[in-house]
């Protein structure tokens, strides 16, 4: 148990003090054979509405395409970061939320387990607490993560991982022992499938070693410590990948998510972020106000136990804010803040403390409540249509656990209708067996249509989110492993100015490659040489922001351009606590027009990208290797998020190169642009 009484107590004052409705017990009330089969068989109940095995099949979308290439990389052996670098490992195949058409006997298999275990957890947890608080925290767990996102795993991978964490903090007696194997599976599990839960994981298994140290248990502090690292070095080899790449998956791991913070932050609405603080400090105010109130008389280093909790907490809230707020994902954070504070209920608090007590239990409830006014501030209406959508959930999980093959049936018909809509058959001659990556992030067009596909180790173009990232991709197209083929579509996501995604094979691109045929959204770009990235510097010097920077003088030279942006003191402290402000790229085109606004992270800026000729389309793109109707831009500048501008540095600094090697190789007649 957390904290342990020394004081001298007879045991009627305790067994009438743990009785008594409405107090907290002095120690966590263990769970008798009833009760603890009673949790289990709600935790039964409770898998079939969070069951999240797959509803829809693959499409060409973005999502679904990493989805893909994950499936892929899992058939065809590939090394995570080496051949892929990417935050999911190698068991984030099985926590895909698409129908990939096979291994659905073993996926079927892994998701009863896995969220068994996440609902044993979560029952576990309720059932330490009184009658009214377990409905409580049982209906937050239905209603906020269970069904906000059907067949996504996140939120319920986080707060199962959290309860069983809880569970091994308070809990005493023989039955430890199995809670902390339990957890030390589930993290192992967790760490497999990506690096983000890797993160949680460690973070938890640290705490818990060292509440064990401090309670005297080395035999369980190094027992924990052993069968986590052991159990996920054995199941990195088990799934096929070189231990001697562990260290590359966590370097470019860590580059990823780093990344996806600096360049992937969009803007929420105030109230909700100001709503997503408050639900923060609740929470965290919950498990401190238990701590105060758990007092340990003449126990040594009780404080020092107590503040490896509260570090626990605020480390795993913290990890969880982050994936919910760079993104503008609010209902992971709803749900995981709002379980997390009503599951502290199970911290045993004494009964003679029933002031702090109370005050725990509503900051709990505010944090609940809040949480579920934010959420349905993202999406209004959202718990209009709860009944019918759970009944939607349940319908389907029991039609899949009660007859796997129909489930199956009806969804490959969905994924035939798909890869039937996905074919390219302008492209199967030129192709032929020969290597093809995708640039763009439609990887799944290259796997509907069996293709030799090869990705790049960063394998979708908005990915490649600073230099480090692009580099890695540039390198990958520069060896012998470069691909024969490209299908090249140029885009972008959330209105970023499109060359600024993987800038850096952009250019190679369209210096060693030509153009030979084109097919529905894509342009196939054939390999012809290998050339270095010469470049000559044309000019730099500081700029500030809304400074608009001439181009014209250029003429027809091909520019590309480096943007460098410092955070000021104020920006570091907001990066590390939220997110990076948003930044804009203002390009004019031709002379006298309006400048056209995009999204520019500051780490893509500072990669470099291609600003002359002007790419905003796969026409333009045609039109470059075809030698016609290019287009070269007027000038650029930066611009701030409103209200942000003390979080940058100024000047900026830029620098403008001019490209030596030819861009865009003569392509043969037959080469046509897209329709």
């Amino acid at each position: 148990m957390l904290i342990r009484q020394t004081m001298k107590k007879s045991k009627a004052r305790a067994s009438s003090s743990a009785a008594r409705p409405g107090k907290a017990p002095s120690a966590p009330e263990k769970l008798a054979a009833p009760k603890l089969t009673g949790a289990l068989i709600a935790a039964l109940v409770l898998m079939v509405l969070i069951l999240h095995l797959p509803r829809e099949a693959l499409t060409t979308d973005l999502d679904p395409s990493w989805g893909a290439v994950l499936d892929y990389a899992h058939g065809k052996g590939l090394e995570f970061g080496t051949d892929i670098v990417f935050t999911y490992g190698p068991l984030g195949y099985l926590g895909i939320q698409w129908f990939t058409g096979h291994g659905m006997v073993t996926r079927i298999l892994f998701d009863l387990l896995l969220d068994f275990g996440i609902a044993a957890g979560v029952c576990l947890a309720a059932w330490r607490t009184n009658m009214i608080w377990r409905i409580l925290l049982l209906g937050a767990f239905v209603l906020l993560p269970a069904t906000i996102r059907p067949g996504v795993i996140d939120v319920q991978l986080e707060i199962g991982l959290f309860c069983w964490a809880l569970l091994c903090f308070i809990e005493s007696g023989p039955r430890m022992k199995y809670f902390i194997g339990i957890l030390a599976t589930f993290a192992v599990v967790c760490s497999l499938m990506k690096f983000t839960f890797m993160v949680m994981s460690l973070i938890t298994i640290v705490a818990l070693a060292a509440n064990f140290a401090l309670r005297g248990k080395g035999k369980l502090c190094w027992g924990l410590f052993i069968g986590f690292f052991a159990g996920s070095l054995g199941g990195w080899v088990l799934l096929g990948q070189n231990p001697l790449n562990l260290g590359a998956y966590l370097k470019g791991s860590l580059a990823i998510s780093t990344g996806y913070e600096s360049a992937m932050g969009l803007q929420f609405k105030d109230s909700i972020f100001i709503t997503g603080v408050v639900t923060a400090i609740l929470a965290l105010a919950v498990a401190v106000i238990r701590l105060w109130a758990a007092d340990e008389p003449g126990v040594m280093r009780s404080w020092l136990r107590r503040g490896v909790f509260i570090v626990w907490v605020f480390g795993v809230l913290f990890l969880a804010w982050k994936h919910g707020f760079v993104r503008a994902k609010s209902d992971y954070w709803a749900g995981f803040v709002a379980l997390a504070a009503l599951a502290l209920e199970g911290v045993p608090v004494p009964s003679g403390r029933l002031g702090a007590n109370w005050a725990a239990r509503a900051c709990a409830i505010a944090c609940c409540a809040l949480a579920f006014v934010m959420e349905n501030w993202k999406e209004p209406k959202h718990f209009d249509n709860i009944v019918s959508r759970e009944a939607a959930v349940v319908g389907s999980n029991t039609l899949a656990l009660l007859n796997p093959p129909a489930y199956i049936r009806e969804l490959n018909k969905s994924l035939d209708a798909e890869r039937a809509r996905a074919q390219l058959p302008k492209l199967h001659e030129a192709i032929g067996q020969g290597t093809v990556d995708v640039f763009g992030q439609n990887q799944t067009y290259a796997l509907f249509n069996d293709f030799n596909y090869r990705p790049r180790p960063v394998f979708q173009s908005y990915s490649a989110y600073n230099t480090t990232l692009m580099d890695l991709n540039e390198r990958a197209f520069a060896s012998t492993a470069a691909p024969e083929f490209v299908l090249f579509n140029l885009g972008s996501i959330d209105g970023r100015f499109p060359p600024l995604e993987d800038a850096r094979v952009l250019r190679t691109l369209l210096r060693d490659y030509a153009l030979v045929n084109a097919d529905g959204p894509f342009l196939l770009l054939k390999h012809q040489s290998v050339s270095a990235p010469l470049m000559t510097l044309l000019h730099e010097g500081p700029m500030r922001a809304d400074e608009p920077i001439n181009l014209e003088e250029y003429g027809d030279v091909d520019l590309w351009l480096e943007i460098s942006m410092k955070a000021s003191v104020e920006g570091r402290i907001r990066e590390a606590l939220y997110k990076p402000p948003e930044v804009y790229l203002a390009v004019r085109g031709k002379p006298g027009t309006q400048a056209m606004m995009f999204r520019a992270p500051a780490t893509m800026l500072a990669a470099g990208f291609l600003v002359s000729p002007l790419l905003l389309r796969n026409q333009d793109a045609a039109d470059l290797f075809k030698g016609s109707a290019i287009h070269r831009p007027g000038g650029f500048a930066i611009h701030w998020q409103t209200g942000t501008g003390e979080m940058w540095q100024q000047p900026i600094q830029y620098r403008i190169y001019r490209i030596d090697a030819k861009l865009g190789r003569d392509s043969p007649p037959e080469a046509l642009p897209m329709k």
